[in-house]
């Protein structure tokens, strides 16, 4: 029996809320990214209209310290659905959602004992950039800037998470702190971690510097695998919702300057300066940012490339195996990647 075949019930089931006629039904394709939340994610066909089905569970990003994600509970997910509509409403080229036959935001449902959502989204056409060009960092930094201030317009939810991702930096330290202190790890390796996270500490004290009230916006995850793009270079779709929670621009501005200064695809560690200007000459960061933010956007961009959840993952992964040899080799390719995060603001 084939993916679509076993799963068909299921998906039939998520949609029954859905004011649509499902003898038509057919799945397309297994939507896979690069993530750990465990979500289904399909292209459907209902008749000839095309949609991205999301079936979200109630177990997702399980790992002790990451805390990049927010939890989707009943109530933050409705409020987040609600804010794409308002995205769409003024442009922005936001999935557009499907709601229920009652007009709910998404469909809560029962399967062998286990609960999920099922959102619904009409697909949207595109191509992705991995490899970005200055015209597509550009673009890329001045659609942030507007979505980021039409956030200002936004009525307060209390609901909304707010990501502060300085507080999962430290989480991290701490986590591969307690692994180090119960591994035997050889003294030249356990001497040249340590030295990694006291140069993290550093970041983290300089990430920490008070930010302005004004800065706060509503953001979501803008990396490549959720912006799609047409022949042009113009952004045609933004498909991510999960991730919409209150943030900080400088912060986020950071996480933007590392993803599209890449110049060979999504894994690259090669970013280049002039991609980086692009994304913030885009965001009009001039006129916001003053000397104090771009000291911040520094350790920010180095935490955001050294100490995420990749790394932290790979770094526990490789003191579990005791491979002392392959934790030095990993250390020096995160600190080359570190140097060269935090040169590309060396013009600022």
């Amino acid at each position: 029996m084939s993916f679509n075949d076993e799963i068909l019930p299921f998906v039939r089931m998520g949609l029954s809320r859905y004011r649509l006629d499902l003898h038509s039904l057919g799945i397309e394709n297994h939507v896979k990214s690069y993530n750990w939340h465990g979500d289904i994610h399909l292209k459907i066909r209902i008749g000839q209209s095309a949609f991205s089905a999301r079936f979200i569970g109630t177990k997702r990003y399980q790992q002790e310290g990451n805390d990049e994600f927010v939890a989707l509970t009943d109530g933050v997910l409705a409020d987040q659905m609600e804010y794409c509509d308002f995205l769409v409403r003024h442009s922005i080229p936001f999935m557009c959602l499907q709601r229920t036959s009652d007009g709910s935001p998404f469909a809560r449902f029962d399967w062998c004992g286990d609960i999920y959502r099922c959102v619904l989204f009409h697909w949207i056409s595109g191509e992705h950039i991995t490899h970005t060009t200055p015209n597509a960092a550009y673009r890329l930094g001045e659609m942030a800037r507007k979505i980021h201030d039409l956030s200002h317009t936004y009525p307060h939810r209390l609901s909304f998470p707010t990501l502060a991702h300085t507080k999962g930096y430290r989480k991290r330290v701490l986590v591969i702190e307690r692994v180090l202190q119960s591994n035997q790890v050889p003294q030249t390796g356990r001497k040249q971690l340590e030295q990694y996270l006291t140069n993290a500490q550093q970041h983290i004290l300089n990430a920490n510097i008070p930010f302005r009230n004004d800065c706060i916006v509503i953001t979501s995850d803008l990396n490549s695998l959720n912006v799609l793009w047409d022949e042009t270079e113009n952004i045609s779709g933004i498909v991510d919702f999960e991730h919409i929670a209150y943030g900080e621009r400088v912060e986020t501005l950071a996480w933007l300057i590392k993803w599209y200064s890449r110049t060979s695809g999504i894994e690259s560690h090669d970013m280049s300066p002039l991609l980086a200007r692009e994304v913030l000459r885009g965001y009009h960061a001039d006129a916001l940012l003053n000397k104090s933010d771009y000291t911040r956007l520094r350790s920010l961009l180095w935490l955001s490339g050294c100490m995420n959840w990749n790394f932290v993952d790979k770094t526990l992964k490789i003191l579990e195996s005791n491979a002392p040899e392959q934790l030095e080799t990993h250390l020096e390719r995160y600190q080359r990647r570190g140097q060269a995060l935090v040169s590309l603001l060396d013009d600022f």
